[in-house]
Protein backbone atom coordinates (compact mmCIF):
# COMPACT_ATOMS: atom_id res chain seq x y z
CA UNK A 1 0.00 0.00 0.00
CA UNK A 2 1.16 3.20 -0.78
CA UNK A 3 -0.80 6.52 -0.33
CA UNK A 4 -1.44 8.83 -2.85
CA UNK A 5 -3.54 11.43 -3.60
CA UNK A 6 -7.01 10.63 -4.61
CA UNK A 7 -8.90 10.17 -8.10
CA UNK A 8 -6.74 11.30 -10.76
CA UNK A 9 -3.73 11.29 -8.21
CA UNK A 10 -3.95 7.45 -7.49
CA UNK A 11 -3.86 7.23 -12.02
CA UNK A 12 -0.89 9.70 -11.59
CA UNK A 13 0.96 7.21 -9.51
CA UNK A 14 0.48 4.43 -11.91
CA UNK A 15 1.57 6.47 -14.70
CA UNK A 16 4.53 7.86 -12.68
CA UNK A 17 5.29 4.14 -11.80
CA UNK A 18 5.03 5.00 -7.90
CA UNK A 19 2.32 2.09 -7.84
CA UNK A 20 1.89 -0.92 -9.85
CA UNK A 21 -2.03 -0.51 -10.00
CA UNK A 22 -5.36 1.50 -8.10
CA UNK A 23 -8.67 0.87 -7.61
CA UNK A 24 -11.20 3.76 -8.40
CA UNK A 25 -14.17 4.40 -10.06
CA UNK A 26 -14.30 3.95 -14.06
CA UNK A 27 -15.97 7.22 -14.64
CA UNK A 28 -12.88 9.24 -12.67
CA UNK A 29 -11.09 7.52 -15.16
CA UNK A 30 -12.90 8.50 -17.83
CA UNK A 31 -13.04 12.10 -16.61
CA UNK A 32 -9.02 12.35 -18.06
CA UNK A 33 -9.01 10.97 -21.98
CA UNK A 34 -5.54 10.96 -21.46
CA UNK A 35 -5.69 8.02 -18.91
CA UNK A 36 -6.92 5.56 -21.57
CA UNK A 37 -3.64 6.35 -23.37
CA UNK A 38 -1.02 5.82 -20.08
CA UNK A 39 -3.06 3.33 -18.69
CA UNK A 40 -5.26 0.30 -18.74
CA UNK A 41 -8.17 -0.84 -16.85
CA UNK A 42 -7.09 -4.53 -15.60
CA UNK A 43 -10.23 -5.97 -14.57
CA UNK A 44 -13.26 -4.97 -13.04
CA UNK A 45 -14.96 -5.37 -9.82
CA UNK A 46 -19.09 -4.60 -10.48
CA UNK A 47 -22.11 -4.57 -8.29
CA UNK A 48 -19.68 -4.19 -5.46
CA UNK A 49 -21.47 -4.50 -1.97
CA UNK A 50 -20.34 -0.90 -0.32
CA UNK A 51 -18.65 -1.63 2.31
CA UNK A 52 -17.90 -5.11 4.66
CA UNK A 53 -18.05 -5.29 8.74
CA UNK A 54 -15.94 -8.05 10.51
CA UNK A 55 -16.09 -8.55 13.89
CA UNK A 56 -14.35 -11.48 16.33
CA UNK A 57 -16.20 -14.58 16.72
CA UNK A 58 -16.25 -13.75 20.92
CA UNK A 59 -17.62 -10.49 20.30
CA UNK A 60 -20.08 -9.59 23.70
CA UNK A 61 -23.35 -10.42 22.47
CA UNK A 62 -25.06 -6.74 23.45
CA UNK A 63 -22.44 -4.80 21.89
CA UNK A 64 -22.55 -7.37 18.82
CA UNK A 65 -26.59 -6.76 19.31
CA UNK A 66 -25.49 -2.96 19.13
CA UNK A 67 -23.33 -2.64 15.89
CA UNK A 68 -25.80 -4.89 14.38
CA UNK A 69 -29.28 -2.48 15.03
CA UNK A 70 -26.84 0.66 14.21
CA UNK A 71 -25.80 -1.03 10.96
CA UNK A 72 -29.24 -1.81 9.82
CA UNK A 73 -31.44 0.74 11.57
CA UNK A 74 -29.19 3.72 11.29
CA UNK A 75 -29.87 6.01 8.64
CA UNK A 76 -26.28 8.52 8.15
CA UNK A 77 -26.28 11.72 7.15
CA UNK A 78 -26.33 12.21 3.40
CA UNK A 79 -23.90 14.69 2.87
CA UNK A 80 -21.30 12.64 4.73
CA UNK A 81 -21.13 10.05 1.95
CA UNK A 82 -19.75 9.58 -1.43
CA UNK A 83 -21.37 8.30 -3.75
CA UNK A 84 -20.31 8.52 -7.26
CA UNK A 85 -20.24 12.63 -7.01
CA UNK A 86 -24.19 12.50 -6.13
CA UNK A 87 -25.54 12.90 -2.87
CA UNK A 88 -26.55 9.36 -0.78
CA UNK A 89 -29.41 7.34 -1.60
CA UNK A 90 -30.71 4.58 -0.11
CA UNK A 91 -31.44 2.56 -3.28
CA UNK A 92 -27.70 2.93 -3.68
CA UNK A 93 -26.95 0.33 -0.69
CA UNK A 94 -29.88 -1.47 -0.75
CA UNK A 95 -28.06 -4.89 -1.62
CA UNK A 96 -25.88 -4.65 1.31
CA UNK A 97 -28.57 -3.86 3.06
CA UNK A 98 -30.24 -6.78 1.86
CA UNK A 99 -26.73 -8.93 2.28
CA UNK A 100 -26.96 -8.12 6.54
CA UNK A 101 -30.71 -9.57 6.40
CA UNK A 102 -29.47 -13.02 5.03
CA UNK A 103 -26.90 -13.02 7.55
CA UNK A 104 -28.00 -15.94 10.74
CA UNK A 105 -29.02 -13.87 13.33
CA UNK A 106 -27.02 -15.35 16.07
CA UNK A 107 -23.09 -14.49 14.10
Amino acid sequence: MVPTRPWQGQVDAVIAGTVRATMLPEDVWRTTPANAGATRIVARYDHATPAVVVTRLDLEPTVAAALLDTLVSGVPDWGNLYGAFRPFYRADIHRFFHDLDQLPRDL
